[in-house]
């Protein structure tokens, strides 16, 4: 599959989010979301090639398990462990972003 194929399938799943969105479609809304996650990771591993940063995948593997627990599992069950999640995922973007800040 070449790149173009690749964001044509990334535009078209934003446009079926704003669609889910308007008219209230909620089996289309969680589809949407549970395919764009990968959808990006691929995007990216695919541009990258083999040049890839281990804490990009862990913090998009990361932030997309909290999304689809925050949107299959009932909010009120699984709002620690999405918290915790997070930090996480933020932790290790704040460690780079201040790495980075330090070099330059």
């Amino acid at each position: 599959m070449n790149n173009d194929r690749l964001l044509k399938f990334y535009f078209s799943l934003i446009v079926l989010e704003f669609i889910s969105l308007f008219f209230g479609l909620h089996f289309l809304h969680i589809m949407t979301n549970i395919l764009t996650g990968p959808l990006i990771l691929f995007i990216y591993l695919r541009v990258i090639k083999l040049n890839y940063k281990w804490y990009f995948i862990t913090i998009m593997i990361f932030l997309y398990a909290t999304d689809v627990f925050h949107l299959i599992i009932k909010p009120d069950i699984n709002n620690l462990f999405c918290i915790y999640l997070n930090t996480i995922a933020y932790s290790i973007l704040t460690i780079f972003v201040f790495k980075t800040l330090i070099r330059v």
